[in-house]
């Protein structure tokens, strides 16, 4: 993938925590060559300051969070895929299927997929002390999560076209099977049950791009 350079974004600023989803959006930002800052947002899922400091600017405390040049905030993963792709996107770089395009509908259908289904999910596991106190009750809770994300997992999995999600056009899914991967269930279990999403992810990282995206989220991964 022979991405030209792009300076027609100054001033974008996107908070970020290593492996956290904001790497979902950083991975796009490196693709598309776009001049940006990365601003630390700290463990919002451990540090009740960092979260705070967060919902100041996204009500909800989470990421991922992009400042655009003229001040807008965007939050939300798809939302952000979308704009950047409308902003930022050509064809010979082409994140996001141009409207008209055959794979426009299916792009548009698991984008808002994994992001409504799976990505909900983690969610709930990453907070669930939140909402469950009694530690029996949390692990039960825990483990009817798990139980979910796996099925709707396995929903992609059977889905995915291959060589890429959409088939032979690399696409913003395919960062999202690259990313989700590094998350719980894990490398293992993906290598065990998908092993269409498995191949998706290890192409993606081995982009030249995202090299420094991945060692830089996920140092331990496997």
């Amino acid at each position: 993938m022979d991405i030209q350079k792009d300076a027609r974004a100054p001033g974008l600023v996107l908070h970020e925590q290593p492996g956290y989803g904001s790497a979902l959006i950083e991975a796009q930002l490196a693709l598309y060559q776009l001049d940006y800052t990365l601003r630390p947002a700290g463990e919002i899922l451990e540090n009740e300051d960092a979260r705070a400091r967060m919902a100041r600017i996204n009500p909800v405390g989470q990421l991922p969070v992009l400042e655009l040049p003229n001040g807008a905030v965007m939050t939300e993963s798809a939302a952000i895929t979308l704009w950047l792709g409308e902003t930022y996107g050509a064809k010979d770089r082409a994140l996001v299927p141009e409207i008209g395009a055959a794979e426009r509908a299916p792009f548009l259908r698991w984008l808002i997929f994994w992001v409504a289904s799976p990505y909900s999910v983690f969610t709930y596991m990453d907070r669930s002390a939140e909402y469950v106190d009694e530690p029996k009750a949390r692990a039960r809770f825990e483990a009817a999560l798990r139980a979910r994300l796996s099925r709707l997992l396995m929903i992609l999995e059977h889905n995915a076209a291959g060589p890429w999600y959409l088939g032979d056009h690399f696409s913003a899914l395919d960062i999202y099977a690259a990313v989700f991967r590094e998350w719980t269930l894990g490398p293992q279990w993906y290598a065990e049950h998908a092993p269409v999403l498995t191949d998706i992810a290890r192409r993606a990282w081995d982009i030249d791009a995202l090299k420094p995206v991945y060692a830089r989220n996920f140092p331990d991964g496997g």
